[in-house]
């Protein structure tokens, strides 16, 4: 068969947002994952990685009802919270770090961006976000890049954003010069939380806990060093964070490592041409969907969390019933009805 269906889910922040500092970030109530994952062991079966590759490889098909757990960014909760759920329900799962915070001691982009949009008031920091731009870069026209209500209304990032935040995404990760976005998200993120070191030791997991998750049976890819939107890059810049973001867990974990999951969901030819170069034999996208196709190892869709059920007991949903469910009273682990 040249196609199957998996559903392969993807998480960021798996935390309870109330009890923290931040509690405007956007994430995954610790209950509500804890649900979310009795509910996919109940109507479906765990895959581990070796049945992707297999598959790929045309060695087998995947197993029916299958769902697998991905974890981008290397967010801190990854090794706190989610990984004694995935020990005690007997689950493999993969993970992908943005390795800027541990080489070069930078809160990435991606989350200084998450932190100013979403935990301040959005108005204000847009202006600011703007003013300092100005107040930088006095020679440039910023104003090409602010929102227009006619001409950026459909202008989304992501389904979830409201207009004018998913149009400031746009431009900041895909138009916007990297220098000018970058520079302008140090000012105003040192204004508003200090110091990237402190909030470092917060935010992110270290290489020790990378190795333990390693050692714990987790599967580990890359993500890059800075999390770019990876199609605004040329082929040369693409290979500098890609191959260095590989090397780097290499040299950490000695072992090769072939699985990548593409920042922002973004890639192109040169992406996909960069990957197979360097023997990768699977890497994820953040496309919604279910299809495996066997020709493509490389754009493995990914189902968000917010696309599936956030408890044990309910009933099999859209995404469910199209890759086909099949009740489970004994959870992996060896626990009934956890």
């Amino acid at each position: 068969m040249d196609k199957e269906k998996s559903i392969v889910v993807q998480y960021h922040f798996v935390r309870n947002m109330h009890e923290t500092p931040y509690p405007g970030i956007k994430g995954r109530l610790v209950d509500d994952f804890i649900g979310q994952v009795g509910y996919l062991c109940r109507y479906h079966q765990p895959l581990w990685m070796r049945d992707f590759i297999r598959y790929f490889a045309g060695e087998c098909d995947l197993p029916k009802n299958g769902f697998y757990l991905t974890f981008d960014d290397g967010i801190r909760d990854h090794y706190e919270t989610v990984l004694p759920v995935l020990e005690r329900h007997g689950l493999e799962a993969a993970f992908f770090p943005i390795l800027e915070p541990l080489v070069h001691g930078r809160v990435s982009s991606v989350d200084k961006f998450r932190f100013l949009t979403y935990l301040l008031d959005f108005d204000i920091i847009y202006d600011e976000f703007f003013e300092t731009l100005t107040g930088l870069f006095p020679d440039s026209d910023v104003s090409r890049w602010k929102f227009n209500e006619q001409k950026g209304a459909g202008r989304r990032w992501t389904q979830f954003d409201p207009p004018k935040l998913g149009h400031l995404k746009i431009v900041a990760n895909r138009e916007m010069p990297l220098k000018m976005r970058d520079a302008a998200l140090d000012a105003l993120f040192s204004k508003h939380f200090g110091p990237d070191a402190d909030f470092i030791q917060e935010l992110y997991v270290t290489w020790e806990e990378i190795i333990e998750l390693y050692s714990a049976g987790m599967v580990i890819g890359g993500h890059t060093v800075t999390h770019p939107w990876l199609p605004r890059l040329s082929s040369e810049e693409q290979a500098a964070e890609i191959y260095a973001s590989l090397l780097l867990l290499e040299e950490k974990l000695n072992t090769k490592i072939k699985l990548f999951s593409y920042p922002y969901g973004g890639y192109n030819e040169d992406t996909l041409r960069l990957l197979r170069h360097r023997e990768c034999d699977l890497a994820f996208t953040s496309k919604a969907g279910i299809i495996c196709y066997r020709d493509k190892p490389l754009e493995i869709d990914r189902l968000d969390t917010n696309d599936l059920p956030l408890s044990t007991h309910t009933e099999p949903n859209g995404w469910s019933q199209e890759v086909g469910t099949k009740i489970c009273t004994l959870y992996p682990g060896g626990q009934d009805d956890i």
